[in-house]
């Protein structure tokens, strides 16, 4: 069970509203595998601004090693998401995925700042 899923099922409430705007990143085995998609999404809604973001559930390229064994195709499909992320002027975008946060914190360093990389642990 995934932990989004968890405090939707008991209640959770953020204790209080950021000042800020979120998107979200579906991380490969929470869209695909256990096909999660909205207990994150409320979460940040009540945390905050939130704004969707073309293709939230294309991988990053972060999934395994994939993002060591092959680096050039990996920075191909990380900047597309950078781009994506962009276009929605959130301040931070969001994942529940370690691996996922790694390369997303690639993209907020390639944004030259427009944008930082959290995990939802963080921003709820």
């Amino acid at each position: 069970m995934d932990l989004t899923e968890y405090l939707a099922k008991v209640g959770y409430l953020p204790r209080q509203r950021a000042n800020a705007v979120f998107t979200y990143h579906d991380p490969c085995h929470l869209v695909r595998g256990q096909g999660i998609t909205k207990p994150p999404r409320e979460l940040l809604k009540a945390a905050g601004g939130f704004v969707e973001m073309k293709e939230a559930d294309t991988c990053c390229a972060g999934a395994g090693s994939f993002h060591i064994d092959y680096p050039d195709a990996a920075a191909q499909i990380l900047e597309k998401k950078r781009r994506n992320i962009e276009k929605t002027g959130a301040a931070v975008v969001v994942t529940g995925c370690p691996g996922c946060l790694i390369q997303l914190a690639k993209a907020a360093k390639a944004s030259g700042g427009k944008f930082k990389a959290m995990h939802i642990s963080q921003v709820i």
